[in-house]
């Protein structure tokens, strides 16, 4: 058996948070599981089988980054699509 990263980062906000700290895991076989803690706020624990763990769609081990798609505002993209004339 491999060792399991200790920190990982959700694709998706789980309780708001996307860093999670491993704290225990037990089961055996199929119904392995991993019970990981919020790294801003220990009081937010989610239980998890260790497949969805091991998913690369769902979790990456380590503290990734984490980038946001933000939506983007007509009316800030008209203004910077004009250009200002400089006087001469």
């Amino acid at each position: 058996m491999t060792k399991l990263a200790q920190h990982w980062t959700s694709s998706e906000p789980q309780q708001g948070f996307r860093h999670f700290r491993v704290v225990g895991q037990g089961g055996r076989g199929a119904e392995r599981w991993v019970e990981v803690v919020a790294v801003l706020d220990a009081t937010q624990r989610l239980r998890l089988p260790l497949r969805d763990l091991r998913d690369p769609a769902l979790w990456s081990s380590g503290l990734q980054p984490v980038v946001e798609d933000l939506p983007s505002e007509p009316a800030l993209e008209a203004e910077g699509s004009e250009q200002e004339s400089l006087p001469e």
